[in-house]
């Protein structure tokens, strides 16, 4: 999984016990390499490279210490992953997955101001069709106002009484992108569900660098990857 500011590179996963960390300065900046056990031998597990260094050195150094190298996620990715230095369109599709999905699946919850509980399935048939940010095409409305069947339902975010609830909206905000579901539903339920993070003060990614047209494009990113 990509970091938010610094590129990884795995070089030795067998070694399982972390033994500490030890700290190189070079002209790209402090690297640091995350030292672990194998059998009675200390070895490299694996090699923290700073964000800022382009991605086609970073891949270089990790290459070097004969590592699996991954990219971290973007500060600015709109403008880094489409710049010559990023070197976006030079990574494997594995990669432009990870980094895409990382981009829009990793949420955090500003403050402790709401209380994060989770509505079981159970009571997810009985919510109304509005506690739901997506609803499939298909169904049709039953006595109640309900979409049936019910599993054209996706992506709940509010509760019985029709309360912002954290939990479900932050589950549902990294689920989106693995939601089956034509890309321009995808981004009316992912704006509503951004809308609904504001209101509720919900810090998502980097509020100040990102912008809803900045996630639309993202969507349409990941649907060009498969994901």
């Amino acid at each position: 999984m990509p970091f938010r500011d610094t590129h990884s590179c795995m070089v030795e996963e067998r070694a399982t016990e972390i033994l500490g960390e030890k700290e190189s300065k070079t002209k790209w900046g402090v690297i640091t390499f995350v030292m672990g056990r194998m059998g009675t031998k200390a070895v490299v597990r694996s090699i923290k490279i700073p964000g800022n260094i382009p991605v086609s050195i970073a891949q270089n150094l990790c290459k070097l210490q004969g590592g699996e190298f991954s990219p971290a996620t973007p500060l600015d990715p709109k403008q880094q992953m489409l710049s010559e230095e990023y070197c976006y369109v030079k990574l494997s599709k594995e990669n432009k997955r990870e980094v895409l999905q990382a981009l829009v699946r990793d949420f955090e919850i500003k403050g402790k101001d709401y209380v994060m509980v989770d509505t079981h399935l159970s009571e997810q048939y009985e919510l109304s069709d509005d506690a739901f940010a997506l609803i499939l095409p298909g169904g049709c409305k039953d006595a109640s106002g309900r979409t049936v069947p019910r599993s054209m339902r996706k992506l709940p975010y509010k509760n019985m009484r029709g309360i912002i609830q954290v939990g479900l909206l932050s589950e549902s905000l990294k689920s989106l992108p693995t939601v089956a579901a034509p890309a321009n539903i995808k981004r009316k339920a992912l704006t509503k569900l951004l809308r609904a993070a504001t209101s509720v003060n919900m810090d998502v990614q980097c509020a100040e660098n990102f912008r809803l047209s900045d996630l639309d494009y993202y969507l349409q990113q990941l649907e060009k990857v498969g994901g």
